[in-house]
């Protein structure tokens, strides 16, 4: 939602904005945001909040312009696990796992779209994420464009250009 605010700054709203979430416990919250920040845009953008995982996509699934994701940064077996489901699945790939989400993307992205996606620097695993995705044959370009909150942001898109 913060990035909104930018967007209105550019004068480049959208029409819609989808958020997929796992947990569905999170709408309460979207919903209250969803009402304060609507008041202060100044566009009638539709804000839609979808419970689902990205697994379920299928062929009837929308195609999107922009992707920003920011999901789990670590896997299984990556530190100790939480007594809270809850806190496990913001923090831990439970539901699915890296390359699932690259396929994700790459079936819900546009031609000429882009993705950006935050993923944290799973070195000290023995996991290199660059290395990894160039493995996977997604027909996206990836590249690291920087930091944010000392995690590296990616940029995923299927434009020759990048």
């Amino acid at each position: 939602m913060d990035l909104l605010f930018h967007l209105q700054e550019l004068k480049i709203l959208p029409q819609e904005l989808d958020f997929l979430e796992v947990q569905s416990c999170y709408q309460e919250h979207f919903e209250k945001n969803k009402k304060t920040l609507l008041k202060m845009l100044k566009s009638q953008t539709v804000l839609n909040f979808i419970s689902a995982n990205y697994s379920v996509l299928d062929e009837s699934s929308k195609k999107y312009d922009l992707i920003v994701c920011n999901p789990p940064y670590f896997r299984l077996g990556q530190g100790l696990l939480s007594s809270s489901d809850f806190k496990n699945r913001c923090r831990f790939l439970l539901d699915s796992d890296f390359p699932r989400l690259i396929k994700a993307i790459d079936f819900s992205l546009k031609e000429d779209g882009y993705a950006f996606i935050l993923l944290k620097s799973l070195a000290e695993h023995g996991i290199d994420i660059e290395t990894e995705f160039s493995q996977l044959g997604a027909s996206l370009r990836f590249k690291k464009l920087g930091l944010i909150r000392n995690t590296d942001l990616y940029q995923l898109t299927k434009s020759i250009i990048l």
